[in-house]
């Protein structure tokens, strides 16, 4: 994917892609603003909304993630 950006950087495809594999690999931050990207550029394409909100939710789980960890009581 990074080659065919490199070559062409609003390959929309590419850019789906690649934020599809980021969100996969856990890459949340990469993810985003590679779906950003394709968003600007494909308008209201379903399928890239679809994934956007998987980012999304991605980054919540995450964050709940986190606020848990942190309130679990630690053993001494």
């Amino acid at each position: 994917f990074t080659h065919t950006l490199d070559i062409q950087s609003e390959h929309i495809g590419a850019l789906r892609d690649s934020a599809f594999v980021y969100l996969v690999m856990g890459r949340l931050n990469d993810a985003t603003k590679r779906i950003n990207r394709a968003r600007a550029l494909a308008g209201e394409s379903a399928e890239i909304k679809n994934l956007d909100r998987r980012i999304r939710l991605a980054k919540q789980t995450e964050r709940i993630r986190h606020i848990l960890s942190r309130l679990r009581p630690r053993n001494k």
